[in-house]
């Protein structure tokens, strides 16, 4: 799959529980991307949403990141998936998939950054004298 740098990236990711499960509660996703010598990059992580109770057999975890900041490279994704409370590994999906990224014009310049594999910031600058 390729994206360009800035571009909004969303995360679906379905779910099906065992038979022996009918409900789960309190879980928390984690996104790992990593690069291809394993190195995190960047997480993206659900503690910024109280956490979920999963009451269906099936359904999905959508993430929308609005800006993605990551400069061209390939990236590989690891799902984590745990339980608050108690705490408790629930399940990990390492190296599912991978992200192909192009530079692209993230700072709304007009113009295309030529930074590989970096993490871009969206900010703001001004001059005060």
């Amino acid at each position: 799959t390729g994206f360009y740098s800035g571009d909004e990236v969303i995360f679906n990711l379905y779910y099906k529980l065992g038979k022996n499960l009918s409900s789960l509660n309190d879980l928390r996703v984690v996104i790992d991307l990593h690069d291809a010598f394993g190195r995190k990059i960047m997480l993206v992580n659900q503690n910024v949403s109280p956490p979920y109770n999963v009451k269906n057999k099936s359904g999905c975890f959508r993430c929308t990141v609005p800006k993605l900041p990551l400069s061209s490279g390939k990236y590989y994704l690891t799902i984590f998936i745990m339980q608050v409370s108690p705490l408790k590994h629930i399940d990990t999906i390492e190296n599912f998939g991978c992200i192909n990224i192009e530079n692209g014009d993230f700072f709304g310049s007009g113009m295309i950054d030529e930074w590989p594999e970096m993490i871009l910031v969206d900010q703001a600058w001004e001059h005060i004298e």
